[in-house]
């Protein structure tokens, strides 16, 4: 993947996360004018909006405001694995799963939020809840 293709990714998810809170996002940099495009692709789950839940007793939105793809996810469990192949063991089992490739879409969220916690040290999946 060569850096513009990282780049664009990056900004077009900079672009979701702005329109998901609220702000609008534009389309060109004042300092770079538009090339030609490389190639169409698809776009990812990552890009996609999804409507901020509500907490029945606060009324404050839950954790997660912005759909995740497969790929965010396995790269949590390869960051925790790379710190300790038992937290990331674990943090699967806890939800059922022997590998990511076992995690329903619906999990990807809460699962992701956890091996945040895991990768900053705050939550360890080994220990019993």
């Amino acid at each position: 993947m060569s850096l513009e293709q990282r780049i664009e990714e990056l900004t077009a998810a900079v672009k979701a996360l702005t329109e998901a809170m609220g702000g609008k996002a534009t389309t060109q940099t004042a300092s770079a004018p538009a090339k030609e495009k490389p190639e169409a692709k698809k776009p990812d789950a990552a890009s996609e909006k999804t409507a901020p839940a509500k907490s029945a007793e606060c009324g404050e939105p839950s954790v997660s405001t912005v759909a995740l793809s497969y790929g965010q996810v396995k790269e949590a469990i390869l960051a925790i694995a790379a710190k300790n192949r038992d937290h990331a063991t674990a943090l699967l089992q806890r939800y059922g799963a022997k590998t990511g490739k076992d995690l329903t879409e619906a999990q990807w969220s809460e699962f992701h939020a956890d091996a945040q916690r895991v990768i900053a040290g705050d939550y360890d999946p080994t220990e019993a809840q």
